[in-house]
């Protein structure tokens, strides 16, 4: 499974997508709409625990986690058109006009307005050690408030510290 770290590098190799619009989106397995984000900037690609969320102008964000086999690529674009076509367990295609990301495999993909209800459970997450600014006093309070809990499974609770388990 992706941890916090792989999931910080992914957001760090994904950057030369933000500040770029949007040429296409598409979530071929998913029912939700993408056509009003074309031509639309993109925010910021950032990792928050094992959620990678991309951020477009209008407050619009694609939520992506990767569980066990999930996987995101990026590549310059050539010349080439883009294709209709993607590789077996595409989830997410996303184009500017300099790069294209593929999302493979991932069972979570949401597209929604940020501060919606579908972002609940990310509203729960613990402070992300990989973050660059962790709030460390409230990782320690969340750690110290389950001191039932053996400090091995603690680390891996998403609730108390985002990223590790």
């Amino acid at each position: 499974m992706p941890e916090g770290d792989t999931l910080h590098r992914i957001a760090l190799r994904m950057q030369p997508l933000v500040g770029g619009l949007v040429e296409a989106l598409s979530l071929p397995r998913g029912t939700q709409p993408t056509a009003h984000l074309v031509g639309k900037r993109i925010v910021s690609i950032e990792a928050r625990g094992k959620n990678l969320l991309v951020t477009f102008e209008g407050r619009w964000v694609l939520h992506t986690h990767l569980r066990m086999n999930g996987a995101w690529r990026l590549r310059a674009r050539d010349d080439r058109p883009l294709s209709s076509r993607f590789p077996r367990g595409t989830v997410v295609h996303l184009a500017t006009a300099t790069h294209e990301a593929l999302c493979t495999n991932a069972p979570t993909v949401v597209l929604a307005r940020a501060g919606s209800l579908r972002f609940d459970p990310l509203a729960s997450l613990g402070p992300d050690l990989l973050a660059d600014e962790v709030d460390l006093d409230a990782m320690v309070r969340r750690l110290r408030a389950a001191d039932e809990t053996p400090i091995g499974l603690a680390v891996m609770d998403q609730r108390l510290v985002a990223g590790i388990g």
